[in-house]
């Protein structure tokens, strides 16, 4: 599986960039311009090292692979799914809505958002505080719904039961948080959608097992 935007990478890292996805293969038209050298160089990685995730920056008309990982969570693009799995587990309860805006973008790119800590929200400003009580009037039980994962969003982590997203990259520091912390996430319009009609949510998406000779590709251009 390929994921790949072209606003850059510090764009997809901190959660505001629009991403694309495909399965990788040797002739399909809807993968990226490098889909048959990606697919070539993923299998030949699976080979050597398991299963692993590659992440790459294009320059110009050059790939550059900038870092690899083995894969605990293997995550397949479906045609047509409603769902897409961003942290596996089951969430439930009321939902806490975040409205995009231009303040929250700029948080997410500040040096204010740490990438080794989770930070305040009282450090992020008024706007971070307020979700961060609303989450607390549902004492830790409250899906956050977002547009987006912005990293600024790290803050509501020890208060949230899981989060929505309209769009979301499994690449962004947000979603990496919500991995790590086992704090359940997805992507999803139509959840998104019954978020911001304030109806209750509940999901529950699994990890998949890892086939043996089947490795996840990510692509920053």
């Amino acid at each position: 599986t390929c994921e790949w935007s072209s606003e850059g990478l510090l764009a997809i890292n901190r959660g505001i960039a629009g991403t694309q996805r495909a399965r990788l293969a040797t002739n399909d038209p809807s993968g990226p311009a490098d889909a048959q050298q990606l697919h070539s160089i993923t299998h030949a990685a699976g080979a050597l090292l398991g299963s692993v995730q590659l992440e790459w920056v294009r320059a110009g008309q050059q790939l550059h692979l900038i870092d690899f990982s083995p894969l605990s969570t293997f995550v397949q693009v479906q045609d047509a799914t409603e769902i897409r799995l961003i942290s596996p587990g089951y969430a439930d309860g009321p939902v806490v809505l975040v409205t995009a805006g231009r303040q929250l973008e700029e948080l997410s790119i500040s040096a204010t958002v740490s990438i080794n800590s989770i930070p305040s929200s009282s450090s992020l400003g008024a706007e971070l505080e307020e979700l961060e009580r609303q989450l607390r009037v549902h004492d830790g039980q409250a899906i956050v719904v977002s547009p987006r994962p912005y990293a600024a969003l790290a803050a509501l982590l020890p208060f949230a039961r899981g989060f929505v997203f309209e769009q979301a990259s499994m690449l962004c520091h947000l979603s990496i948080l919500l991995r790590e912390h086992g704090i359940p996430a997805v992507e999803s319009e139509a959840l998104y959608q019954q978020g911001v009609a304030r109806q209750r949510i509940t999901f529950s998406q699994s990890p998949k097992a890892l086939p043996h000779a089947v490795n996840e590709v990510r692509e920053l251009q």
